[in-house]
């Protein structure tokens, strides 16, 4: 069977308020990673993050539209859109040892990059790319 978690590819997603600097983001995100790759997670954690996941698909699954779209993503990503009825079971599959095992082999400072979008409005506005968007590379 089939993993739900995919050990190839993680994303953090945050939002920055526009009044907000990148690099503090940026940081505060680090350091979260860096503790999980230390630490690892919790039973209670993971709970929680499957019981949102699952929550999620079976809300979108809901709606004949999102249904459509979900069995064509499984059809083009995995050659199986059947995938779909057993989703909700590989992602209940995933164990604490699985996410902590993942997070010390993946999530270590070799093995990053972050990307900083910035809305053209801001950078048109008159302040310098490199500035709004904290001036260093990841």
């Amino acid at each position: 069977m089939k993993k739900a978690f995919d050990q190839n590819v993680s994303r953090a997603r945050p939002r920055l308020r526009l009044d907000a600097f990148a690099e503090a983001l940026e940081a505060a995100v680090v350091e979260e990673v860096d503790k999980l790759a230390a630490h690892g997670v919790t039973g209670v954690e993971i709970e929680r993050a499957v019981a949102l996941i699952v929550t999620d698909l079976l809300s979108d699954l809901q709606s004949a539209s999102e249904r459509a779209d979900l069995l064509s993503k499984y059809a083009s990503y995995f050659a199986d859109p059947g995938l779909l009825n057993v989703q909700s079971d590989l992602y209940r599959a995933v164990t604490v040892d699985d996410v902590t095992a993942f997070a010390r082999s993946r999530l270590g400072a070799d093995n990053r990059a972050s990307l900083v979008y910035v809305p053209a409005e801001e950078v048109a506005e008159g302040a310098p790319a490199d500035a709004v968007a904290g001036g260093s590379p990841a």
